[in-house]
């Protein structure tokens, strides 16, 4: 204010009106605001360079790539794609092999990892752009998203900088716009990592896909080429051993192939933090296609490699639900009731159920919380008794039983949030390879000692598998907490669950 009032002194005093100068001011910061405005836009910087700059050349060369692939028969959910980054006259096909997999599918964001070439950087970066502009249009940015995963972890910073000059994020993004238009994307660039460090984002993004104890469509997409400037020969060798040490899933003996020059690819971090989100969702690795630069040029005196990988769900999709909205809607009326004529006194009064599916006998979980944590929980494992009287009993248990907590009071039931979780008989497995983590529900049993963990425990602490069976095997079944490692004495059963709340339904 005193700023502007020396202003309008001087121009004054000068002999200017003051409307003069307001109507400059005015246009001025009308001009700051559009540059501002301007700003929110990722304009890009390899189109007419690695790939067409006129619109439509672009989606015809695109729609080329993708015809020639043939007709997609892969109908199981894709969850991970690795994907090369190089001129679309050089990659462009084999890149098609995998985005040609991803039509007819949804999903509710694309996140994006990249290697930058020009600029050295610790940890990850993202921009603070609304959306990432192509010669097809703009891909809007899940800023939701970029939220979420910036308050969870001090790897990823806002550094619009050193996506200047980088091609490797930018090159993914007309393929999706083809193949899933109007889905939103995070680019995210990665830096300089640990081995450490690419773990824990990995888990993180693993926690967001899983989160809310259900699946979310997130596809998780690493930019890479395989290996730069060898012979055609040593070219092939080199890039059919990375793969198969990617199609493993240890990130840390690819790290060990990669420093000791066995194996070779620019996207290593990248490709590794997908790894091992594959590897904790028990993802299935698929090559689609290989191919270097000597088979598109035909110089075979220096090539680089280019794959194209997808990383399938198994049986997550083609999980069947057990019940209908409705019939979640009367289980969550039935507990809720339960506790409320318990509470009231009103014991003999019961509420029956008259579809059939509730007469079968299953194993169920009720769980309250209130204000988002626990308030109780208490279930039973094993279908003993029809689902009707499991729900009731559990219900009553989870408000009155819980020994963690005092019992739920009448007035306080309204503040409370209650989710069912309905079990499916529990199977005896040999090898936890087995277990899904974030899918299954995990049992331990050691003589007279035994501990289960639902399915959302995973989801909602964010751990690995170790640390999974570590905290089961010592908290809940008060056993060593590495007794899941012998086999021969600890048993392992997984079950599935379906889990839902009155949150969800409504």
């Amino acid at each position: 204010m005193a700023g502007a009032h020396f202003v309008r002194k001087l121009f004054m005093e000068n002999g200017i009106r003051f409307s003069v100068i307001k109507i400059i001011f005015t246009l001025y910061f009308c001009l700051l605001t559009t540059i501002t405005f301007a700003l929110q836009i990722k304009e890009p910087n390899a189109a007419g360079s690695f790939y067409p700059n006129n619109s439509n050349e672009l989606s015809v060369i695109l729609d080329t790539f993708l015809n020639n692939t043939g007709e997609n028969t892969e109908t199981d959910k894709i969850s991970a794609l690795i994907s090369p980054h190089a001129g679309y006259v050089y990659s462009g096909q084999i890149a098609a092999y995998g985005y040609n997999t991803l039509r007819n599918k949804e999903y509710d964001c694309v996140i994006i990892l990249g290697p930058s070439h020009r600029q050295d950087f610790a940890g990850l970066a993202t921009g603070s752009w609304k959306s990432y502009k192509t010669p097809l249009g703009e891909a809007l940015i899940d800023q939701d998203m970029i939220e979420r995963l910036l308050s969870q972890t001090d790897l990823l910073k806002i550094n619009n900088d050193v996506f200047g000059k980088e091609h490797s994020i930018e090159v993914q993004i007309p393929f999706i716009q083809k193949v899933l238009p109007d889905t939103k994307i995070v680019p995210i660039l990665t830096g300089k990592l640990t081995l450490e460090e690419i773990i824990e984002f990995s888990r993180l993004l693993v926690k967001l896909r899983l989160s809310n104890g259900k699946i979310n469509n997130i596809l998780l997409i690493a930019s890479t080429d395989l290996s730069h400037y060898f012979s055609y020969e040593n070219c092939k060798s080199i890039d059919q051993f990375t793969l198969r040490e990617i199609e493993s899933l240890d990130i840390k003996k690819l790290k060990s192939e990669i420093d000791e020059g066995g194996a070779s690819l620019c996207g290593d971090s990248a490709v590794m933090i997908l790894m091992n989100f594959a590897k904790e969702l028990n993802l299935n690795p698929k090559t689609l296609k290989y191919a270097n630069s000597g088979d598109i040029t035909g110089d075979k005196s220096k090539v680089v490699g280019y794959s194209s990988v997808v990383f399938l769900d198994n049986d997550i999709n083609k999980e069947k639900k057990m019940f209908s909205k409705s019939q979640k809607k009367i289980l969550l009326e039935l507990a809720r009731n339960s506790i409320l004529r318990y509470l009231s006194k009103k014991v003999n009064s019961e509420q029956t159920t008259a579809d059939p599916e509730f007469n079968k006998k299953l194993g169920a979980f009720v769980t309250l919380r209130k204000n988002e944590e626990l308030r109780g929980c208490i279930g039973n494992i094993y279908p003993s008794k029809p689902l009707n009287d499991i729900i009731r009993e559990m219900a009553i248990a989870a408000a009155t039983s819980d020994p963690r907590f005092m019992p739920v009071t009448v007035d306080e039931l309204k503040e409370i949030d209650i989710e069912i979780s309905v079990l499916s008989v529990p199977k005896l497995i040999s090898d936890i390879k087995d277990i899904e983590m974030g899918i299954h529900g995990v049992i331990v049993k050691n003589g007279f000692n035994s501990g289960v963990f639902l399915p959302q425990v995973a989801t909602e602490t964010g751990w690995t598998k170790e640390e999974f069976l570590n905290n089961l095997c010592e908290h809940k079944a008060n056993l060593p907490k590495d007794a899941w490692k012998n086999l021969s004495d600890t048993k392992i059963y997984t079950f599935n669950a379906e889990v839902f709340s009155e949150k969800e339904i409504e």
